[in-house]
């Protein structure tokens, strides 16, 4: 049994936070391909952290995952209670204090920072059964860390049309050099990388509203010239092919690949 949840993001941490989540699954499942969609998240595992397949490693309690930008399994080990802060493309820089340019396919134990409320999050979630108390102590938490920042106005413009599928309207004032490097020092990724990232999760975006349409058909309408482009886009971000991921992933992988990015 799977349970996924998806909660809005409040005023005090929109600018910089997509939505916050929480997935529970009551036993071990089958590996799971994660599908990216450009935004980078605060994992918190309540249950038995997942496994990440690649290194047989569990994943520290509390972690930061950076840009997706090529393949992820994981593997649930237990009893599974999960929740996490989907932030926007250019929002986490704040929330960690530095950069996020090497941050990319990363998963960064949270726990071995300095952040007290950080490391003692699990903790704190666990002695809180309703999950309306989960969710607003986690909105304190991360509004806390964040509080007096602003966003990078020409980066977050760029974000946003890439994220709602527009042509990108570059500055005339800032050399494109410069803004490609603060561009990548907001989002981890490359102007192009996300582009690429976010045309492949248009693809699984199209399932909730044209469910009959074959993956061919999604790939011409969100951008791909042909079905074979759309094959290596699975085999760069997921490793698989379209048939291999809907049969064999479930659990946490089916559930963030089935929800609009």
């Amino acid at each position: 049994m799977t349970v996924y949840k998806e909660f809005q993001a409040p005023a005090s941490i929109s600018d910089y936070v997509h939505c916050i989540w929480m997935f529970e699954q009551s036993a071990p499942g089958m590996p799971d391909a994660i599908v990216p969609d450009g935004r980078p998240e605060l994992i918190i595992h309540l249950g038995k952290p997942y496994l990440e397949v690649a290194t047989g490693l569990s994943q520290p309690v509390v972690l930061f995952a950076g840009q997706l930008t090529k393949p992820l399994e994981i593997r649930a080990a237990g009893d599974a209670c999960v929740w996490g802060v989907r932030f926007r493309p250019d929002g986490a820089g704040h929330f960690l204090g530095h950069s996020l340019d090497q941050t990319a396919d990363q998963r960064i134990d949270l726990t071995l920072c300095g952040n007290q409320p950080l490391r003692q999050l699990p903790d704190k979630l666990k002695e809180l059964a309703d999950p309306a108390a989960k969710l607003e102590f986690i909105v304190r938490c991360v509004a806390s860390m964040i509080e007096g920042n602003q966003p990078d106005p020409i980066v977050r413009g760029i974000v946003d049309q890439i994220m709602s599928n527009q042509v990108i309207k570059y500055p005339q004032n800032i050399h494109i050099r410069q803004v490609q490097r603060r561009f990548k020092r907001e989002t981890g990724v490359s102007i192009r990388t996300l582009k690429s990232i976010r045309r492949f999760r248009s693809v699984f975006d199209r399932l909730q509203s044209e469910a009959n349409e074959t993956w061919v058909q999604r790939a011409l309408e969100v951008g791909y010239f042909d079905q074979p482009q759309l094959a290596r886009d699975f085999k760069r971000f997921l490793g698989c092919s379209a048939r291999n991921w809907v049969e064999n992933t479930s659990g946490l992988g089916k559930a963030l690949g089935s929800t609009r990015g």
